[in-house]
């Protein structure tokens, strides 16, 4: 390692501490100059990361890595180095523990089975994951409505709500046929758990009305992408941002919706963002794209 000479307090020439170091003058002042840009570029690093922090309060830092690639910034260093600069600088993320109320009741069974069970999924649209769960705000519980295609990870529908009533359910159906359009939605399995809001016979008749099919979970486990992103949302940005009313969090919904589909990378899109993932499907032949093989509960 090189040391740098600011400043010489003794009878020795500089001469004859480069020769003690071994260096001409040529070569110090060469590795000063490339040691003070490696300097310069690691704190343009660490000040941006700073900035995304205020919109990505936990994200991880190989995460956080791909994410800014994506957005086309020129980090200059390869992602072991920056995992390492963060660290050197306290600015990692630890893990987070979850707690909060029951959000299902488990009345909403009826006769659905839980289709998803060693499903292979090659492409959008054939499995959404829907699910309730909740953010204390200001001494008191808040609802969110999550519904997410499994394949590209997209985040289809984030409603936040005051209460857990039904509605807010087929609110989510609703953007989803949106978003798709019906005729691309025959066939596609709508995943839940046991809640008795996906029991409304509304909500059935609407998804009746898309020749969609009905799947269950029989627990949690069994709903686990749908979990996955209520740890996200809630742990990962929400928790963070200060929301302080109800007003405050549908801001903050539409905020993280877009952050999520649009800036955020996912490692198993190839560390891309899910609308880049999404468009790069339209020139994948269907019997060329990546399958993915949902976990087989009844094995």
């Amino acid at each position: 390692m090189v040391t740098y000479l600011r400043s010489v307090e003794t009878n020795y020439s500089m001469e004859t501490l480069l020769r003690t170091i071994g260096k001409t003058r040529q070569q110090y002042y060469q590795s000063k100059k490339r040691f003070d840009e490696k300097t310069k570029d690691e704190q343009k690093i660490l000040d941006l990361v700073r900035n995304w922090r205020e919109v990505h309060p936990m994200m991880g830092s190989r995460t956080m890595y791909y994410s800014l690639l994506e957005q086309g910034v020129n980090l200059v260093v390869g992602v072991n180095r920056f995992e390492r600069l963060l660290s050197e600088n306290d600015m990692t993320v630890g893990k987070i523990k979850r707690s909060g109320p029951y959000t299902s009741d488990g009345k909403g069974k009826g006769d659905h089975p839980n289709l998803t069970n060693g499903l292979e999924l090659s492409s959008i649209n054939q499995l959404v994951v829907s699910d309730i769960t909740y953010i204390w705000i200001k001494n008191r519980w808040y609802y969110l409505f999550t519904l997410k295609d499994v394949y590209s990870q997209r985040l289809v529908s984030l409603i936040p709500s005051e209460d857990m009533k039904a509605t807010h359910v087929l609110a989510t159906l609703v953007e989803l046929e949106k978003l798709r359009g019906k005729e691309e939605l025959k066939g596609c399995i709508y995943h839940s758990d046991n809640g008795s809001q996906y029991e409304w016979g509304v909500f059935l008749s609407s998804i009746s009305t898309l020749e969609m099919q009905v799947s269950r979970a029989e627990t949690c486990q069994q709903n686990g992408s749908a979990e996955q992103l209520n740890h996200i949302l809630k742990n990962m940005y929400l928790k963070h941002y200060g929301i302080a009313s109800f007003s405050d969090l549908q801001r903050a919904c539409k905020e993280v919706k877009d952050l999520m589909n649009e800036k955020r990378s996912v490692s198993q899109l190839g560390n891309t963002t899910v609308s880049k993932f999404e468009k790069s499907l339209y020139d994948i032949p269907m019997d060329q794209r990546i399958v993915k093989k949902m976990y087989d509960f009844k094995t």
